[in-house]
């Protein structure tokens, strides 16, 4: 998903740029909750009333302060 904002224009490389940044900077959450740090609509499911019913892509979850 990264890849559209790289090829798209200067300004959304650079806010890509900025966040890869951060997320390096994440060495080690501290906290009792449990966050998600790759948070999107594809990794977010959804039950026929409209409810969500999970978060999905346990690769971006990490111990944390919501």
């Amino acid at each position: 998903m990264h890849e559209s904002l790289e090829r798209y224009a200067g300004r959304t490389r650079d806010l890509l740029s900025r966040v890869q940044e951060a997320g390096r900077e994440v060495d080690r959450l501290e906290g009792e909750d449990l966050v998600h740090l790759d948070y999107h609509p594809g990794n977010v499911l959804v039950g026929s009333d409209g409810r969500v019913t999970a978060i999905i892509d346990g690769d971006g979850w990490a111990r944390g302060d919501r």
